[in-house]
């Protein structure tokens, strides 16, 4: 949760002005006296805007008002809510597998009746598999409620259905933001600053991807770059902005995002790396930094003539990856998808590619992080990396991008204790012999299929110190 907050804080909710502070006893709560150690906690910390409850095997510590003192504080929260504080309550219930103990069967016995009763009160509650899933679940209800958590009367988020545009020549009726997006283009002007009119526009179009078929990353991935290409807009522009998005579905699914605006030209490259400088002193991922890296494609465009300057974006998506390496759950992935241009770097399930593999390939240390501390936050003992895909084409044998070495410094302890598996598979002879060199380089286990690296994994047990069964 905590690596959670710190991204959301980074990203979308600090282009809203808003902070979410990660509250828990260990950190909010001091020395005191009460009936007994909850009672203590609920009067030393104040009422939250969003309560999170994760339950496992364990039910927790019962008090003298409730099963345990999770379960009164998600209580608490829900009587708040019935008489009208704006509190969300979200409950998660982790659905991996375990062999329970003896000593365990009354806490489950807990978990499964809470669970009961939550149901019974009509609240819908998410369920999960494991650390990885639960981190893609919370990280996209969590950004659904900043989308809409209210920044000040005058950034109130409307209905983005409500706004409509000049009616198109023959056109017998003007369209919504989203029935534009949902048509595959949007054009529209708009005033860059960050206010209601601007978040309706978001919605919208995350809503029309929504409408037409497009996955929950994908349409967070487009929201924060065009929050973040408005707040740009903002800081250069004069007056309003154009902004426009295009959608292609037929070969790859396509997100185009272009804002343009009149004002003073700006240096695109010459901004990112003065970001990259300012991200290595400790400051935060500035905005089109990150652009840059959840982008496929990235660029800009001055006219002179107009005294305008572009700058577009484009966004990909690709179906989820699935491998032994993805089915494994002492094993953090990666997966290099060669292929017909665009090639994705899979880390995790966060799928790169385009300018993105560009700037991970060139920058350093602390834009690293960026990339694999999701990956790193897994906490599993093994790192996977696995090479697919044919090469058809020869455009990157011209200028080619050298993803490895950023793989190598960030995670040079797991490399170090041989930690690391690679495979190369359902691929042609020259990936799989490249990657076969780069594995032997560095003394790791290469394999190259994925029934042997199956095998591999049979005979790994993550609690003994080097990963060996004995």
């Amino acid at each position: 949760m905590q690596a959670v907050v710190q991204e959301l804080n980074l990203g979308l909710a600090d282009s809203r002005g808003i902070f979410l502070e990660l509250v828990g006893w260990e950190t909010h709560s001091w020395p005191g006296l009460g009936h007994d150690v909850q009672d203590v906690i609920n009067h030393q910390i104040s009422i939250p805007d969003v309560i999170v409850g994760i339950f496992w095997k364990r039910l927790g510590t019962p008090t003298s008002r409730a099963a345990s003192g999770s379960v009164e504080e998600i209580q608490n929260a829900l009587e708040l809510k019935a008489a009208g504080k704006p509190i969300e309550v979200l409950v998660y219930f982790n659905e991996a597998s375990y062999s329970p103990q003896e000593d365990e069967l009354e806490q489950i016995a807990g978990v499964f009746k809470f669970r009961r009763e939550l149901n019974e009160r009509g609240m819908l509650i998410s369920t999960y598999n494991g650390l990885e899933d639960f981190r893609t679940k919370v990280i996209r209800h969590l950004t659904q409620i900043i989308r809409r958590w209210p920044v000040g009367d005058d950034q109130a988020v409307v209905n983005p259905g409500e706004h409509q545009v000049t009616p198109k020549p023959g056109s017998d009726s003007p369209q919504s933001w989203l029935d534009q997006v949902a048509a595959k283009h949007l054009s529209v002007e708009i005033a860059p600053s960050l206010g209601g009119k601007t978040y309706a526009l978001i919605a919208a179009v995350a809503q029309g991807l929504e409408k037409i078929g497009f996955e929950i990353t994908t349409r967070d991935r487009v929201s924060i770059i065009l929050t973040e290409l408005l707040t740009n807009a903002a800081s250069y522009a004069e007056g309003t902005a154009r902004v426009e998005v295009d959608v292609q579905v037929e070969i790859f699914k396509t997100v185009r995002i272009s804002v343009e605006n009149q004002g003073r030209p700006f240096d695109l490259d010459k901004i990112i790396d003065t970001h990259v400088t300012q991200l290595g002193k400790g400051e935060r991922e500035h905005g089109l930094l990150r652009v840059r890296r959840l982008s496929g494609a990235m660029g800009y465009h001055h006219d002179t003539a107009h005294n305008s300057t572009s700058v577009y974006s484009e966004v990909y998506e690709v179906g989820h990856p699935s491998s032994v390496l993805y089915s494994s759950s002492i094993v953090a992935p990666i997966r290099y998808e060669n292929g017909t241009p665009p090639r994705f770097l899979w880390i995790g399930t966060d799928a790169y590619t385009g300018t993105a593999l560009s700037l991970l390939a060139r920058a350093g240390s602390a834009v690293q992080r960026l990339f694999f501390d999701p990956l790193a936050a897994l906490n599993r003992p093994w790192l996977g990396i696995e090479f697919t895909g044919q090469v058809f084409v020869t455009v990157d044998e011209h200028s080619p991008i050298y993803i490895e070495p950023a793989i190598e410094n960030y995670f040079r302890p797991m490399f170090q204790q041989q930690r690391v598996l690679v495979v190369a598979h359902r691929t042609d002879y020259k990936v799989r012999r490249s990657a076969a060199e780069w594995a032997t380089s560095h003394g790791l286990e290469f394999y190259d299929s994925e029934e042997a690296l199956a095998r591999r994994l049979a005979w790994i047990s993550p609690s003994s110190p080097l990963g060996w069964q004995s």
